[in-house]
């Protein structure tokens, strides 16, 4: 599951929260900051939800594709400035999976961004 959490959002969440217990511990006023803790702790828990759904997400799709034998929907790409391509993957088409990514020539495609065709 580690492999999929965002870490970027992550490092970021956790430096605001550094940020927010540093200036807490400088002040002299009684007033804390708990609803900003709180709410830093809700969105590192939404991060790591949003990490278990896609490592499930991975190994639905690669259940699917080794034992079922069924043709999956997958796209690449999809940044900000690009649109995304899709592929067909199936076993019929010369697609095989190692670690989590389906592999045909020089493709390579994540599992956890496939859905049932």
């Amino acid at each position: 599951m580690y492999e999929y959490i965002n870490y970027g959002g992550l490092i970021f969440l956790l430096f605001i929260l550094l940020i927010i217990f540093l200036t807490d511990r400088t002040k002299k006023q009684k007033k804390s900051s708990w609803g900003f803790y709180s709410l830093l702790m809700i969105l590192i828990g939404l991060l790591l939800l949003d990490a278990n759904h896609k490592a499930t997400t991975a190994t639905d799709n690669m259940y699917s594709f080794t034992n079922r034998n069924l043709s999956l929907k997958c796209m690449v790409g999809g940044g900000l400035y690009s649109a995304s391509n899709k592929y067909r993957v199936s076993k019929s088409d010369g697609w095989y999976l190692e670690k989590g990514y389906f592999i045909k020539d020089s493709l390579i495609i994540d599992a956890s961004r496939c859905e049932r065709w």
